[in-house]
């Protein structure tokens, strides 16, 4: 498509404008912009009104935020735009904030596999993110919004799948990677990933500060392999030995009372048993456990005896 005469006049407003810009004051151009839009009114000539136009065009163009961004911001933004436009809100806000502390984001998934260079939080302490799938595009693979992001003091992350479509399945080949640039999580939480139990151990194996572990929604990850992981066993190096809060939700027992009761005795001793003992334990005792979901009566029946011991347990059957 050929340039119209105003967008040449733009373009020659840029060139011209760009030299002056660079030493002078943001509220100094705005001032400009100001004087300009003024004179657009008062302009009798149709020609000098249009070039005044121009002229305002250009500066608003030459202090818009996006001149501001480091090149390899602008990839990783256009990048993926592709398959989500609302990205270009959220990165930018992003960018604007190295000292965040707290995020919260919402992302769609990022299907290329063109290396990006990584964002750098350098004081995140707090993330939660939400992906989404409305168009169906995630078959067979992960999200990898985190392949790209550098956390070095991340504690707490929140990975939300509920509105993928089922399809979209976890894939283990992203999240180490993320875990050994984020060696300090203590509290982590997943919902409705379609995680195994085989994977879900793998995650706890390198998340070596875990304190709080919350799974809800994730069906195929509570069986006997994953209880067994959890169990503390004296004498073997034990899995995630600071974990002291379990949160599991919209849960289904299976049949499997006596060793989910087994597991959660293991990492349990009364105040007189602690102080008895000349060898503390090597993993934490609990100070929340909490399961909700479908769970039969005789699940319940067993856990109620571990509530009579004072294990802080809370049952919530449907």
């Amino acid at each position: 498509m050929a340039d119209t005469p105003f967008t040449v006049r733009v373009r020659a407003a840029v060139i011209e404008k760009t030299e002056w810009t660079r030493s002078s004051s943001k509220a100094d151009i705005e001032r400009l912009i100001e004087e300009s839009e003024s004179k657009m009114t008062s302009l009798e000539s149709l020609e000098l009104g249009e070039r005044e136009h121009a002229c305002v065009a250009a500066l608003r163009y030459l202090i818009s935020p996006i001149r501001t961004l480091p090149v390899e911001l602008l990839t990783e933004i256009f990048g993926l735009a592709i398959h989500d436009d609302t990205h270009i809100k959220d990165a930018f806000r992003v960018s604007q904030c190295p000292n965040l502390v707290r995020a919260s984001v919402s992302t769609g998934l990022v299907l290329s596999g063109a290396a990006r260079d990584a964002l750098s939080l350098s004081h995140l302490r707090s993330l939660s993110v939400y992906y989404s799938d409305p168009a169906g595009h995630a078959a067979g693979h992960s999200a990898s919004f985190l392949d790209n992001l550098l956390a070095p003091v991340l504690e707490e992350l929140c990975l939300d799948f509920g509105k993928l479509r089922r399809s979209a399945r976890w894939t283990e080949a992203h999240f180490p990677a993320f875990q050994l640039r984020t060696p300090n999580i203590t509290g982590l939480e997943l919902q409705y990933s379609t995680i195994t139990s085989d994977e879900l151990k793998d995650v706890l194996y390198h998340t070596l500060c875990l304190e709080r572990l919350t799974l809800k929604g994730c069906e195929c990850y509570f069986d006997d392999t994953f209880i067994d992981a959890l169990h503390y066993k004296g004498g073997l190096t034990p899995l995630v030995p600071h974990l002291h809060s379990l949160v599991l939700e919209l849960m289904r027992t299976n049949g499997l009372a006596d060793i989910m009761a087994s597991m959660i005795a293991s990492r349990w001793w009364t105040d007189i048993e602690l102080a008895s003992n000349p060898v503390p334990p090597a993993v934490a005792r609990w100070t929340l456990v909490q399961l909700e979901g479908f769970l039969e009566p005789r699940f319940v029946y067993i856990m109620a005896g571990l509530q009579r011991k004072g294990i802080p347990l809370e049952v919530n059957a449907w």
